[in-house]
């Protein structure tokens, strides 16, 4: 079983977080024209890589980091457009999104370890 420290949990969130909230800055940027808004969406991204960087570096596989940040980051994303945006979530839109995070996820249980 993995074990991680609270700090290392703490960075792990914060890399989620950060990807989220660049994502979520992307529209209010206009195409990197809106200065404010271009260095709230890049600095989410750079505290996101700085954070999987030092996660990594302290031992955590990237093939554990990636494929949860892939089932956590979409769906953070999504609740960001329906709520914040006013972007539609059709059911079929969302079961298919929690469709292929669980199959993110199994394929990360399942796949070959070495």
């Amino acid at each position: 079983m993995l074990k991680i420290s609270l700090g290392g949990g703490l960075m792990f969130l914060l890399a989620i977080a950060g990807q989220i909230i660049g994502a979520s800055f992307l529209p209010a940027t206009k195409g990197f024209t809106h200065p404010t808004y271009t260095f709230a969406c890049v600095g989410g991204f750079v505290v996101a890589l700085f954070c999987m960087a030092r996660l990594i570096a302290s031992g955590i596989d990237l093939s554990m980091v990636v494929p949860v940040m892939t089932c956590s980051v979409p769906l953070g994303i999504l609740a960001v457009a329906f709520f914040y945006y006013g972007e539609p979530a059709s059911i079929s839109k969302v079961a298919l999104l929690v469709t292929a995070v669980g199959l993110i996820g199994v394929a990360s249980v399942l796949g070959p370890r070495t």
